[in-house]
């Protein structure tokens, strides 16, 4: 009798043990090659973590928690004598709103516009994939060119909201003026995280495709330097209509996350390099490159000693300046590099890593700023507030995208800009007024 108890004792724990393995694959499989029910799953998993913690069922996608010791102002300008004479753009969630909008302000903390895109507008179903803006360029008429997240288009918009024209693919991730009118922006096919990414320069007057350059066709030119993209430039590229899931790559190979030209007036401080050379963010393999468009060649590249990087950033004096989220090591920073020496210099690492008193933490997304006057904005996405820091490590300004104010609580804000005086060619303010 005991032993066929030990029998059926063993054949449960067997059948339990099978079970589990056959619960764990197909669980494995789901998330892996996210098929269905993944994003029903995901959505239960962020909701509930939201209601856990903030009581808030929106919580995961628009509310982010502030940083510790500020103060709970929205616009807080701390000095300023070293301030610039400018606007300052501010876009992100907008709980009045309830929607994401741009929102310019005068440096004293005005709020002189506010452009709202609401993804109503362009046939974008809303939460809980709403599409919220990456990419902002603002342009001299007061109108904005939005890229988005989580919806494949580009869309200007003028100074009032209405859509000047749009561009329906997958756009992705930052947007940068060449000062020549026009813009350049990642498309990225099947989607944004494809391997197939190309570089396109469109018309801001309308939209219209000028120029495109294919990754592909820049490791091919790489040859033996292709390795460090972690791609073989002699093995074909897959083919994304034979995959098996189109909509969803396997491999986020490059995840490209900005594109800027070297402008003329730069051009002198760089000797590797020429004027209307790219300079490329590729997240994936924490990769900073330059590529000269016409050969296609890539002129330089380093890996590191960042991580998960965003928003390169050529500098006057020559140096390159790179947002480093930093994922996964501490508080993110600053790096700056000299592409001809090497040398690397660390602002802003907060005082885990000795460096000052101000830190800040995101672990994605994420711009940077130079100003004429040497300081720094800096937008920390995931804290929802951005911050104007002089060269000496001082807040000049703060900004704080309130989801509440009275609760250490912001909104998500994707991007902050600063534009110089003269910057619009006529009033950026809507002709119907400001909601404020």
């Amino acid at each position: 009798m005991p032993e066929n108890r030990s029998q059926v004792t063993l054949s449960l724990v067997a059948a339990f043990f099978l079970v589990g393995m056959v619960g764990f694959s197909l669980g494995a499989v789901v998330v892996v090659l996210k098929v269905w029910p993944f994003s029903d799953l995901r959505e239960i998993y962020y909701v509930s973590r939201a209601l856990w913690e903030t009581g808030d069922v929106d919580a995961h996608r628009f509310r982010r928690r502030a940083p510790a010791n500020r103060p709970r102002d929205e616009f807080t300008v701390h000095l300023p004598e070293s301030q610039l004479d400018g606007y300052y753009a501010f876009t992100g969630y907008d709980r009045a709103a309830g929607t994401y909008t741009v929102r310019l302000f005068d440096q004293d903390g005005t709020l002189i516009n506010r452009i709202a895109a609401t993804p109503a507008d362009f046939g974008v179903s809303p939460q809980p994939n709403f599409p919220d803006p990456h990419g902002v360029v603002m342009l001299p008429d007061g109108s904005v060119v939005l890229v988005f997240d989580r919806a494949d288009m580009i869309v200007r918009l003028d100074r009032c909201g209405a859509p000047v024209w749009s561009r329906d693919d997958a756009y992705h991730h930052l947007a940068s003026r060449t000062g020549r009118g026009t813009i350049l922006v990642w498309r990225g096919v099947p989607n944004a995280y494809g391997t197939h990414q190309f570089i396109e320069e469109l018309s801001e007057e309308t939209g219209e495709t000028l120029r495109v350059i294919s990754i592909e066709d820049v490791m091919k030119v790489a040859g033996p330097d292709a390795a460090f993209f972690n791609t073989d430039p002699e093995a074909p590229f897959p083919d994304p209509t034979k995959i098996g899931f189109p909509d969803r790559p396997p491999i986020d190979r490059y995840h490209p996350n900005d594109v800027e030209e070297l402008s003329q007036r730069d051009a002198a401080a760089f000797p590797m390099f020429d004027a209307g050379d790219l300079l490329v963010s590729l997240k994936s393999v924490n990769m900073v490159a330059v590529i000269d468009p016409l050969s296609l060649e890539l002129k330089w590249f380093q890996r590191g000693p960042w991580s998960k990087q965003h928003d390169p950033d050529y500098l006057p004096d020559g140096r390159i300046s790179v947002y480093d989220n930093n994922t996964g090591f501490g508080t993110s920073r600053i790096v700056i590099i000299d592409p001809v020496t090497g040398e690397v210099e660390t602002r802003f690492a907060g005082p885990e890593a000795g460096d000052g008193s101000f830190s800040f933490r995101n672990g994605s997304q994420g711009l940077h700023q130079r100003l004429p006057n040497g300081n720094i904005l800096i937008s920390s996405v995931h804290q929802g507030f951005a911050a104007e820091l002089s060269e000496a490590g001082n807040i000049v300004m703060e900004f704080h995208n309130f989801h509440q104010s009275d609760e250490p609580w912001n909104a998500h804000m994707s991007n902050a800009l600063w534009l110089p005086e003269d910057f619009f060619a006529v009033s950026p303010v809507c002709e119907t007024g400001v909601t404020q």
